[in-house]
C-alpha cells in the first residue's frame, strides 16, 4: 500500500479541504452541544460540579466495568443525573451531577435497595460553584500558558510567521476535532481528559516540526518526497504510540485512565490526518508556488 498516494494523486487544495471539511462536521456537533446545554463538551464533575457518595467496605458492587454501566444507567435514567462509579482501594466512589444532598441520599437508597450494593455509606460530599470555578480557572490558565509556550518555542525553531501560522491552524483543527468527537462520544471535560488534551498538543507539535523540518529544512530533493518520507516516521510513532493507548484503555477499568486514552487515541487520529493532508498540502503548496510550477485546482 502507498501510504503516500494522497500527496501525490490529489492536489494541494484538495489535501487541504479534507480534514476542513471534517473539522467544520465535528465543529458543528460541538455548536450544537454549546446551544443545548451552554457547554461546548460535557463537562465532569470537576468542572459541572456535583455530589460524591464513597463506600468503604462495599458489598455486591460489579467489578465487571459494563455491569458498572449498566448500573450508571439505570441512576441516570431514574434521576436525570450523570454518573460514574469508581473502584477505589477502600470501596467504590459514585460522582454525580446533582446538587441536592437529599437527592443524593435518594440514589444511596436506590444502590441499597434496588441494585443490592451494601457497605458503609460515608455523608455525600458537594462540590460547589466556587471550587468548579476555580478548576475552570487553573484549566484556562494551562491553555493559554500552552498557546504561548508552543509559539515561542515554534518561532525560535523556524522564525517564520507562515509555518508558525501553519502549526497553530493544525492544533487549532486538532483541538476542534478532539471536542466533537467528545461531545459524539460523550466524555467528559475532567482534569484527567484536560491532560489528555494537553498532551496531545505537545504530540501535534512534534508530528508538524518533523514535517517542516524534513520537507523544508533539508537540502535537495522534491518537496512531496520528503513530504512522504517525514509521514512514514510519524505514522510509525502514531501506530506504536496508539497501539499502547489503545491497549491501555482494554485493560483498564479506571475511568480516568480511560478518558486520558481515549482522548490521546482521538487526538492522534485527528492529528495524523490535519498534519498530513492539511499542513503538508500547504506546504507542498507553498512550495510549488515559490518554483512558479503550482496551477492547481480542485
Amino acid at each position: 500500500m502507498d501510504i503516500g498516494w494522497h500527496m501525490k494523486n490529489l492536489s494541494p487544495k484538495q489535501m487541504i479541504i479534507i480534514p476542513l471539511v471534517i473539522g467544520a462536521l465535528l465543529g458543528s456537533f460541538v455548536i450544537y452541544h454549546t446551544v443545548q446545554y451552554d457547554s461546548f463538551v460535557p463537562f465532569g464533575m470537576e468542572f459541572s460540579g456535583g455530589t460524591q457518595i464513597e463506600i468503604n467496605d462495599v458489598e455486591n458492587m460489579p467489578t465487571n466495568q459494563q455491569a458498572r454501566k449498566n448500573i450508571e444507567k439505570a441512576i441516570e435514567e431514574e434521576f436525570g443525573t450523570k454518573v460514574e462509579i469508581e473502584l477505589t482501594e477502600t470501596g467504590a466512589r459514585i460522582n454525580t451531577t446533582i446538587d441536592n444532598l437529599n437527592r443524593a441520599r435518594e440514589i444511596e437508597n436506590f444502590l441499597r435497595d434496588t441494585e443490592g450494593i451494601t457497605g458503609r455509606y460515608n455523608t455525600p460530599q458537594f462540590v460547589g460553584s466556587e471550587l468548579t470555578g476555580l478548576y475552570r480557572e487553573q484549566a484556562q490558565l494551562a491553555g493559554i500558558a500552552a498557546a504561548i509556550a508552543i509559539s515561542i518555542i515554534v518561532f525560535i525553531a523556524f522564525r517564520n510567521y507562515t509555518t508558525i501560522g501553519g502549526i497553530l491552524s493544525v492544533l487549532g483543527l486538532d483541538l476542534v476535532g478532539i471536542f466533537g468527537a467528545m461531545v459524539i462520544l460523550n466524555i467528559p471535560l475532567t482534569l484527567a481528559s484536560m491532560g489528555g488534551i494537553l498532551l496531545i498538543i505537545g504530540y501535534g507539535i512534534d508530528d508538524n516540526v518533523l514535517l517542516y523540518s524534513r520537507a523544508l529544512k533539508q537540502v535537495g530533493g522534491d518537496v512531496t518526497e520528503k513530504a512522504i518520507s517525514a509521514m512514514k516516521t510519524g505514522l510509525t510513532m502514531a501506530i506504536t504510540s496508539g497501539s499502547a493507548l489503545l491497549a491501555l484503555y482494554i485493560v483498564t477499568d479506571t475511568p480516568a485512565l480511560e478518558q486520558i486514552a481515549s482522548i490521546i487515541i482521538i487526538g492522534i487520529i485527528l492529528d495524523a490526518l490535519n498534519t498530513w493532508f492539511f499542513n503538508a498540502g500547504n506546504i507542498i503548496r507553498n512550495a510549488k508556488k515559490n518554483k512558479g510550477e503550482y496551477h492547481g485546482k480542485i
